[in-house]
């Protein structure tokens, strides 16, 4: 049973203790638990007794080592001290992502026991996540996401791109290498027409830049944002890069999970996707003058030279992650 169907069965028992708890899999002393108020909380039980202070946000918060009553799911009470991580909030996007994080944090626990520095850290991850800024532009971040899934999914596989792909909001390429860059852009347009920053086509020194294309058609039955954020959520589960998914997800505004997000006819993007070398395709080839920065131009891509399969299968293949 999933993890959020779990909690929602033991949120629906009555219990006159704080915590009605279940054991989370295979993990050691690990639960998942429906406070008295309704929020979800993980559960690691330990044998020591720590005095560091508890952590506390608007929305989760961390104690250790605080003994406690557990009733779990066939009212049997457990006595024990347990470090605590919660939901602070009653509000149901929160909890369900709440649980959503946590699932993916213990599927990339390799031991059958959970410390406190590990739910320490965890909590200082769901804390930054928490707090990402919302795009100015959702439909254009949630559109731009689509493009950057697809892709992933589409070429190589999610494994391999999210080593590359960008930890940041604010960033000039979606993917990079040692001196190797990939930048996604999609278009509703019937031409191949993008815009670009000009540091997005202007090679340094030593550099390679490549642009993935995608001509888009919105479709009722289409592909939907949510379908590839499952896909890249299933395809990351043991991952820790699963922290890079989220937070794209918190700032395209799809922390939901009722929202499907855009939906675009799959075979068709499939089928017009392009690749193409920055050196190929119409550009300034100078850089910006002294004073001068953040330069942005369109540009169509209609007429230049595509990158074959193969080749850029083997540019692909030699692409490293920075130790």
């Amino acid at each position: 049973m999933r993890l959020f169907e779990k909690y929602k069965e033991l949120a629906s028992k009555p219990s006159d203790h704080i915590y009605i708890a279940a054991k989370i899999g295979e993990l050691n002393n690990v639960y998942i638990a429906a406070r008295q108020t309704g929020q979800p909380s993980l559960l690691a039980e330990t044998d020591t007794k720590s005095f560091e202070p508890s952590l506390r946000t608007a929305r989760v918060s961390l104690t250790p080592s605080q003994e406690l009553i557990v009733t779990d799911e066939n009212s049997v009470h457990r006595n024990g001290f347990f470090h605590i991580l919660s939901c602070e909030t009653s509000n149901k996007v929160d909890i369900e992502y709440f649980i959503i994080l946590v699932e993916s944090f213990l599927s990339s626990i390799t031991k059958h026991s959970l410390t406190i520095d590990e739910m320490s850290v965890f909590f200082n991850s769901m804390n930054r996540l928490f707090t990402t800024p919302p795009a100015k532009d959702p439909e254009s971040a949630r559109q731009g996401l689509w493009g950057e899934l697809f892709v992933m999914n589409q070429v190589k596989g999610f494994r391999f791109w999210f080593p590359f792909w960008h930890s940041e909001v604010k960033r000039i390429f979606d993917f990079s290498s040692v001196g190797k860059y990939v930048e996604v852009k999609t278009t509703l347009n019937t031409d191949r027409t993008h815009h670009f920053s000009h540091r997005q086509l202007y090679e340094l020194t030593g550099e390679e830049i490549v642009i993935a294309s995608l001509i888009l058609r919105v479709s009722q039955d289409g592909l939907s944002l949510r379908e590839l954020l499952n896909h890249g959520r299933s395809a990351l589960k043991g991952s820790p890069n699963y922290i890079k998914l989220e937070r794209a997800v918190l700032h395209a505004g799809m922390g939901d999970n009722s929202i499907d997000g855009p939906k675009y006819h799959f075979n068709q993007a499939l089928r017009d996707m392009r690749w193409f070398r920055a050196a190929e395709v119409p550009r300034f080839s100078v850089p910006e003058p002294s004073g001068v920065t953040e330069t942005r131009y369109k540009v169509n891509l209609s007429k230049a030279t595509c990158l074959e399969s193969a080749e850029l299968e083997n540019w692909l293949n030699t692409w490293q992650v920075n130790q």
